[in-house]
């Protein structure tokens, strides 16, 4: 069947192929009578190992009806189930372009603002405890199962449908005709234990340690992903080691969800979305209209943007995050590799270079210019030294941004870091 010719499937205009995937092919058709694009999974997979094909048919319809009850904003709606034997179809909700999240989940060139990643998490949160609340567990919660519409509203799909994958998959695997390990799966599923809504809690967790770091919790090549090791052994890296703009209660909440056993995770979906609400509320007070305010008041005043106009700065504060310390608290750790450089407003922060000495800094000072420079991690801890807000500026807006922007910034680092140089040459402090 040639992907790109029309064809009539039913009552549905197939339009064209939208992908392949473990189970078939998913199409892009027209419902003229409904007046409304659709999209539809048509189940034909490569391969069945051991599974008759009419066992594999009666699962995909099952478990399509059970995902059909399912009625959520977050949840691509089905609207039919058609079960024509050698040929059943589920004919689902279109969503825009079909884009998920995976793009925004494997770099960080292409990581969402946190206020975004957190929203689309906690909407996913949402739509699970709707789903687990009806008895159904998604059971194959990843990036590419979450689709983004025009305005970045996450919709989940494939409800249920692992359950035949796996069961392919371990047929296969039976029969030597291979194996394959989900990074995405929790641990009591990759051991083929059974599973409940908490592998879908752990699952997401991933998703959202993905949308925050722009990268996976665990070391490629790490035992974990050996399915002859146990599943679930190592421990992930702290998100803020890679990312020290993300807020201490987002590193906790991805903590909790990774935790290997099941019962130390949150006991619900619903309680993961709250914990999340938290989250949002707290980056929404950093983001509000009056913070922002006053934090445009004091970068007028410093001598690093004293040469900017109003209309860069203003472009400055929306574009960056402001970030608010307890004295203490740790502002960038060891190992840290975001791409930002943080410019302290108000407060005072220590950097640990070498020894037990700290060196101080105060407003209108910087630091972690070198690693988001040269994309390196970064070897010097940063801690508040009492309450402290700083801005955490992009470099993608520091590369892009207003041309006058740029050039008054940039002159300031090479001459700040020219500066440095010299001082070091000649032993001047």
């Amino acid at each position: 069947m040639n992907d790109r010719s029309e064809f009539k499937l039913g009552r549905y205009q197939v339009l064209r192929t939208l992908g392949v995937g473990n189970l078939g092919r998913v199409y892009l058709a027209r419902d003229d009578a409904q007046d409304r694009d659709v999209a539809i999974k048509m189940f034909d997979p490569p391969q069945l190992g051991h599974l008759s094909r009419e066992t594999a048919e009666r699962l995909f319809v099952s478990e399509a009806r059970a995902a059909a009850q399912l009625d959520h904003p977050n949840i691509a709606t089905i609207y039919e189930v058609v079960h024509e034997v050698g040929k059943p179809y589920v004919v689902m909700e279109s969503v825009y372009n079909g884009r998920s999240l995976a793009r925004h989940c494997e770099s960080s060139v292409h990581r969402l603002p946190l206020e975004d990643a957190v929203r689309i998490a906690r909407s996913c949160a949402n739509a699970l405890h709707h789903a687990h609340q009806r008895g159904v567990v998604h059971r194959d919660v990843k990036p590419r199962n979450v689709l983004l519409d025009e305005a970045l509203e996450p919709k989940l799909v494939d409800f249920g449908f692992s359950v035949i994958t796996n069961l392919i998959r371990n047929t296969l695997k039976a029969g030597h005709g291979g194996n394959g390990f989900n990074p995405y799966a929790a641990p009591e599923r990759n051991a083929d234990k059974r599973v409940g809504i908490g592998a879908d809690i752990y699952s997401l967790g991933i998703v959202l340690y993905e949308l925050l770091a722009g990268r996976p919790p665990f070391q490629t090549g790490h035992s974990l992903h050996n399915l002859d090791d146990e599943p679930g052994a190592a421990k992930h890296t702290p998100v803020r080691r890679c990312r020290s703009d993300v807020p201490r209660v987002l590193e906790m909440i991805t903590d909790r969800c990774l935790n290997r056993v099941p019962s130390d995770r949150y006991p619900t979906a619903l309680h993961f979305a709250a914990n999340l609400e938290v989250a949002a509320d707290q980056l929404q007070v950093n983001a509000s209209p009056e913070t922002k305010r006053s934090v445009f008041k004091r970068l007028g005043k410093l001598p690093l943007f004293k040469e900017l106009s109003e209309s860069d700065l203003n472009e400055l504060v929306s574009n960056s995050t402001l970030r608010v310390f307890r004295d203490g608290d740790e502002i960038i750790t060891a190992g840290d590799t975001a791409r930002c450089i943080y410019v302290i407003v108000q407060g005072e922060a220590g950097v640990r270079r070498a020894g037990p000495q700290l060196v101080h800094l105060g407003p209108g000072e910087y630091f972690g210019e070198v690693g988001a420079l040269c994309s390196v991690p970064r070897t010097a801890p940063v801690i508040a030294l009492d309450k402290c807000s700083l801005l955490a500026i992009p470099m993608t807006f520091i590369d892009n941004g207003p041309p006058t922007f740029q050039l008054a910034f940039k002159t300031r680092l090479l001459t700040d870091l020219a500066s440095r140089l010299v001082a070091t040459d000649t032993g001047v402090c």
